[in-house]
């Protein structure tokens, strides 16, 4: 869920945008609403045609409260669009228009960075800085399924984790 407010200032209504294309993106965005209802929030679903979804709302930012999947940040130099501010009418893919220069500094010098444990650290510093933001709210993870031979170890749905290959292979018979 993101947001393109200011953090820290809750407005009396928000418009979230709803492609409307299946009955889980309308119930989300019906639970949403209600859910803030009961806050004070008014929220209004304005539903748009799924080929506007993107390209003519969330790409440019227009929007009050807007929900989607963020998916395939395999390595984590790949969540600094995310996060990054803004240049001019550019949102790199930080559509809620939500970031710090101190953000930007330390997820620019994780990038950077070749120890891998040094480049966790400063990954980990600008995590505390984007909570502090209110950037995004993740809702849930999406179940993921992933069918393989019986025989093979160590592998399958990755979730919150990731593969480590030198682990996966094949049961001893």
């Amino acid at each position: 869920m993101t947001g393109g407010t200011v953090p820290g200032r809750l407005p009396g209504r928000y418009v979230a945008l709803s492609a409307g294309g299946t009955s889980a993106q309308t119930d989300q965005a019906e639970l949403v609403q209600q859910q803030f209802g009961v806050i004070g929030v008014k929220v209004n679903i304005k539903k748009v045609p799924a080929n506007d979804f993107f390209n003519k709302f969330v790409n440019t930012g227009n929007f009050d409260l807007v929900s989607f999947r963020n998916v395939d940040q395999v390595y984590l130099t790949m969540s600094y669009p995310v996060y990054r501010q803004p240049k001019g009418k550019n949102l790199f893919q930080n559509f809620g228009s939500v970031g710090s220069p101190k953000t930007d500094e330390l997820l620019s010098k994780a990038a950077q960075t070749t120890d891998r444990a040094a480049a966790a650290k400063l990954y980990n510093e600008a995590d505390v800085e984007i909570w502090k933001l209110g950037h995004s709210i993740e809702l849930y993870q999406r179940p993921q399924i992933v069918a393989v031979r019986k025989d093979l170890a160590n592998y399958g749905a990755e979730s919150l984790a990731s593969v480590d290959y030198t682990k996966v292979g094949r049961l001893k018979k």
